[in-house]
C-alpha cells in the first residue's frame, strides 16, 4: 500500500497534533484533522500549518478541516 493510498484522522491539532500532521503530509499521508475551535481551523486552513525545529522548516496544507 503506497502512502497516497492511506487517509489519516489527526484528533486535536494543538502542538502535539498540529507537527504530527503536518510531518505526516510532509511524508506524503492524505491527512484530515478534527478541531473544536472553528476559528483556529478557519486560519490554519488558509495559511497552513508550520513547522520550525530538528525535522527543519516547512508549511504544509492539510487536506480538509473539520469542526
Amino acid at each position: 500500500m503506497e502512502h497516497n493510498d492511506l487517509s489519516l484522522l489527526v484528533v486535536g491539532a494543538g502542538a502535539i497534533g498540529g507537527i504530527t500532521a503536518a510531518l505526516l503530509k510532509k511524508n506524503g499521508y492524505n491527512v484530515e484533522i478534527v478541531w473544536k475551535d472553528a476559528e483556529y481551523a478557519s486560519v490554519l486552513s488558509g495559511d497552513g500549518i508550520e513547522v520550525i525545529g530538528i525535522c527543519g522548516a516547512f508549511k504544509k496544507h492539510v487536506c480538509r478541516f473539520l469542526c
